[in-house]
C-alpha cells in the first residue's frame, strides 16, 4: 500500500519525510514510503538537517537566523518548525 502524505498541498516535500520520523518511522522505511523521490542518503539529510535546526532552537536562534545559518529556504525551516512544534514543545 502505497503512503499517503497528511500534508496540505503546499507542504514542503522534505517535511513529509520528518513527519514520519517523527512518528518513529526510520530512514530506510522512510526511503521506502516515499520512494521513488527520495533515496535512503536524501532522507538522512533531511534527519540531519532537522536535528540540526531543533539545535538552533534550543539555542534561540529565529527561523530567519537558521535559514541563514543552514542555507536553508525559509519554507523548509518553517516546516520544520512547524513539526518541531508537535513533538518538541519545550524547544520552541
Amino acid at each position: 500500500m502505497r503512503y499517503r502524505p497528511r500534508c496540505r498541498l503546499d507542504c514542503h516535500p522534505k517535511a513529509e519525510a520528518i513527519r514520519l520520523f517523527e512518528n518513529g518511522n526510520l530512514e530506510p522505511d522512510i526511503c521506502t514510503l516515499l520512494s521513488p523521490t527520495h533515496t535512503l542518503a536524501a532522507v538522512e539529510n533531511y534527519v540531519q538537517s532537522y536535528k540540526n535546526v531543533l539545535k538552533l532552537l534550543r539555542r534561540e536562534f529565529s527561523p530567519l537566523e537558521i535559514s541563514g545559518i543552514l542555507s536553508m529556504s525559509k519554507a523548509l525551516v518553517a516546516a520544520y518548525v512547524e513539526i518541531a512544534c508537535e513533538h518538541h514543545p519545550d524547544v520552541v
